[in-house]
């Protein structure tokens, strides 16, 4: 890739990623549309995780984006994992490739993240239910940090198989 394609490349990583955290962080008025869309999204998670976490605590239920058990947790804007996976979307757009490989690549990646982040938020509720000690700090520092570095995993994963394929 020669200097003016890694310019062009980091330029347009950054114009995607921008005008993604911008559609992302827009204050959502919460009578409208995108705002119901947004909080149905963040009630998937927590069913979701629901699911996984009634293997260990079967008292567990949703109700809106709470999940209720022995230990109780909420599932709020920052914890869908949107950040990276916006920023992963940009990366893999922004990547020269074909348009076919860089939507497979978007919707691999994007199921890849949102699986590690469900495990994330299970992991999260184990520690509350078994270790709440640990939960802050992991939810605060370290699990943030896994979640990102598997992000980066998974990009560069693509970005192999698209080099070998």
């Amino acid at each position: 890739m020669t200097r003016r394609e890694e310019l062009r490349t980091g330029t347009t990583f950054a114009a995607i990623a921008a005008v993604l955290w911008g559609a992302y962080y827009y204050p959502k008025d919460h009578g409208r549309l995108p705002f119901q869309l947004y909080d149905a999204f963040l009630e998937v998670y927590a069913h979701v995780v629901c699911a996984i976490v009634f293997l260990i605590d079967a008292s567990v239920r949703v109700f809106g984006h709470n999940i209720r058990g022995r230990y109780s947790m909420r599932i709020d804007p920052g914890c869908d994992a949107m950040t990276i996976t916006l920023l992963y979307v940009a990366a893999v757009l922004a990547t020269p490739a074909r348009l076919s490989e860089r939507a497979e690549g978007a919707v691999l990646g994007v199921l890849a993240i949102f699986g590690a982040n469900v495990a994330r938020l299970c992991v999260l509720y184990a520690l509350g239910l078994y270790w709440p000690a640990a939960f802050e700090p992991m939810h605060v520092e370290w699990l943030p940090l896994a979640l990102t570095g598997f992000a980066f995993v998974v990009f560069v994963w693509w970005t192999r198989q698209r080099a070998t394929a």
